[in-house]
């Protein structure tokens, strides 16, 4: 894993989520008081449906094509980037290291995420996000927030660092790491008003750029001076060169201090939901990191980070075309349930193809991969790699179901299906470590996921849409279990190893789900 501000900054989609699920509950509850209120109507003339938008609404929709496929492009390339970098530092840097610097980012995440107040996301989508009073406050709070979150990472770097051991370097990672949270603060507010305006090649293009930078000063580092430091401190020089050019993606204003009270309470304002909703992401997003920190060697950690980065590039793949394709169709269908009905069923299956795909290929090309690829104790990040997958799908499974839920504005459910996770969490570790050491605690992970999916599935029941998805479900996942056994099976068979066991896993794999996904993603568009 390369850890740089893009690794702290999927806290930030971890607090984006949370912000949805809360305003989705907002918007819940207003949906359901409007259900209430006999003179409440809606015109679809003034909806801002795509419909009424005439030519505007077809400028819009090419605008947004476009974004996503920047979007995507740049996602692949960071990630890409992400996983060569990674292999050539754990060359460098020692797995010890790597397990003290998932600790200290887990906690940036944190710190991060419960001081978040949505100031991007309220740039891009307010009313007068693109107004002076609103950006100079919106800036002055992100300044004051980098500088709170840096005072909070001091505050808890010595009780963090005597819990887990004292652990090498965790007493002075946090203060320095934290440091990013500054730098960042003074980031323009035309980094987000870029987005507003569907303007995403910058952004992307700087995302790659800052991605590439901080590979390289990582890898010249650890190759001079393979220590922690390696690891930190390009990141934060690459964020002081990428602060200064965001403050010239725009030139039609400058960023200055300012204070609107209206404003600061449209940052600031979305309620109750958003903390709880934070809360249960981040428990269930980093739980297992915290608990693998206590129960395990910090060695360990550091290849279970390593596994982590490999089986979550496709999986977050095709997580990203859910969130940026497959809901906003759901959300633009909630006015036509007919058509719903008919979507749902269809994009989900694909979207599992996808899935399925991606997670045959962890389960039956991790070992082989790693093998290649990594040395010494990094190997072991191969059967976590399998193991991971099986989380993974789970996850996959749920996904798509939250996107209909999210779309619905079930925002109650989707605090409960996180609810699940972290209960599973809690349940499930101990009881994989008490059974099976580290490989059960792994399991356990795929429990908890498991059990958040069942939760997921009684919340899609609720939305009575007339479509069982518990057949199609149970068909896929048949699938992917009896697909990955006989690749692996077919392997050891032939006793293969090394490169030759790669290409023949990955072939198989192919032949196997490529005609499947081709075939759904043709039914889908007939939609």
């Amino acid at each position: 894993m390369t850890f740089d501000q893009r690794t702290i900054d999927d806290g930030d989609d971890d607090a984006a989520t949370a912000r949805a699920v809360g305003e989705s509950s907002r918007a819940e509850a207003e949906v359901e008081s409007s259900s209430r209120d006999p003179k409440t109507t809606t015109d679809d003339s003034t909806s801002g449906g795509v419909s009424s938008l005439g030519p505007a609404g077809d400028d819009l929709k090419r605008r947004a094509l476009a974004g996503s496929v920047w979007t995507f492009g740049g996602f692949a390339a960071v990630n890409l980037i992400r996983f060569v970098s990674n292999v050539l530092v754990t060359k460098l840097v020692a797995p010890d290291l790597y397990g003290v610097m998932t600790l200290a980012m887990t906690f940036m995440v944190a710190v991060r995420m419960f001081s978040d107040v949505g100031i991007g996301p309220s740039v891009v989508r307010h009313e007068k996000g693109e107004t002076e009073p609103f950006l100079r406050t919106a800036f002055t709070m992100q300044v004051l927030r980098g500088f709170i979150i840096w005072l909070a990472t001091c505050a808890i770097a010595w009780p963090i660092a005597k819990f887990y051991g004292n652990a090498e370097g965790l007493l002075w990672v946090l203060p320095v790491a934290g440091i990013g949270a500054i730098i960042e603060g003074f980031r323009s507010t035309a980094y987000y008003r870029l987005a507003r305006r569907l303007r995403l090649k910058e952004q992307a293009c700087l995302e790659v750029c800052r991605q590439l930078l901080i590979a390289c000063g990582m890898i010249a580092w650890a190759r001079v001076s393979p220590t922690l430091w390696a690891l930190v401190i390009p990141s934060l020089v690459v964020g002081v060169l990428e602060t200064i050019v965001t403050h010239f993606l725009m030139r039609d204003r400058r960023d200055r201090f300012g204070w609107d009270r209206e404003s600061a309470r449209a940052l600031t304002g979305l309620g109750r939901w958003i903390f709880l909703s934070t809360a249960l992401t981040f428990c269930a997003n980093q739980l297992d990191r915290l608990v693998f920190g206590r129960m395990y060697p910090i060695e360990m950690l550091g290849v279970y980070g390593v596994a982590v980065l490999l089986a979550g590039a496709p999986r977050d793949a095709i997580l990203k075309i859910g969130s940026s394709v497959v809901f906003p169709t759901y959300a633009a269908l909630q006015r036509d349930p007919e058509r719903f009905r008919r979507v749902f069923p269809k994009m989900r299956r694909m979207l599992l193809a996808m899935g399925g795909f991606a997670v045959t290929g962890l389960i039956c090309c991790g070992v082989p991969l790693v093998t290649l690829l990594y040395t010494g104790s990094y190997r072991q990040a191969g059967w976590m790699v399998q193991l991971i997958g099986i989380a993974a799908w789970f996850q996959l499974l749920e996904a798509t179901n939250a996107s209909a839920l999210l779309a619905a504005g079930k925002g109650r459910w989707m605090a409960a299906i996180t609810g699940s996770k972290v209960l599973g969490l809690i349940i499930f570790l101990p009881l994989g470590h008490y059974l099976g050491g580290f490989p059960g605690s792994l399991i356990g992970l795929a429990c908890a996921d498991a059990l958040r999916y069942l939760i997921s599935v009684s919340g899609v029941s609720r939305l009575k849409i007339g479509v069982s998805i518990t057949p199609m479900d149970l068909l896929m996942s048949l699938a992917v279990a009896s697909s990955s056994l006989g690749i692996l099976y077919l392997v050891d068979v032939l006793d293969l190893t090394g490169w030759r066991s790669l290409v023949l896993s990955m072939l198989l794999v192919g032949v196997i789900w490529m005609p499947a996904c081709l075939l759904l993603y043709r039914r889908s568009q007939r939609s």
